[in-house]
């Protein structure tokens, strides 16, 4: 997983390591590999968030974090197979949605041919439910102000 995250996102590995000592989990992060079990891609939902809807309300809901497909295998649909599984399992969990914000601008179409809408600011538009969440998050969510959601 950890070569995958470095080649997608190129984070330094100790980044990486931090996320995976702090937040990885296996109940929450998936991946998905050949019959052979050749490793494809991860992705991992990090709880404790919400999305602010226009009203004020919030929204439980998890953030999809580090999805990422290995680049010899990209093109090839490994990658919206694993997408579209995630969100299955965050809604069989009783999430109505996940978040994201993507890496580069050029994926915001990807993940809106995927489900996601609703171009949200971060920062206004994404909360902790509690401080406790707080210090779990750390750095998690440091990356583009731009959010997706498919609430």
């Amino acid at each position: 997983m950890v070569s995958v995250w470095k080649e997608a996102f190129g984070d330094y590995r100790d980044y990486i390591e931090n996320f995976f000592a702090l937040h990885f989990n296996p109940a929450s992060s998936y991946v998905i590999e050949t019959l052979s079990g050749e490793f494809l891609g991860a992705a991992h939902l990090v709880y404790g968030g919400a999305v602010r809807q226009t009203d004020g309300s919030l929204i439980s809901c998890p953030y999809l974090y580090a999805f990422a497909v290995k680049s010899s295998r990209r093109g090839r649909g490994y990658g919206t197979a694993l997408l579209r599984f995630v969100n299955h399992e965050a809604r069989a969990l009783g999430f109505r949605g996940t978040a994201l914000c993507p890496e580069r601008e050029e994926l915001f179409a990807y993940y809106k041919r995927e489900g996601y809408s609703g171009e949200l600011d971060r920062r206004t538009h994404w909360q902790l439910l509690s401080a406790d969440d707080f210090a779990s998050w750390d750095g998690v969510i440091e990356t583009t102000p731009k959010m997706l959601c498919t609430i």
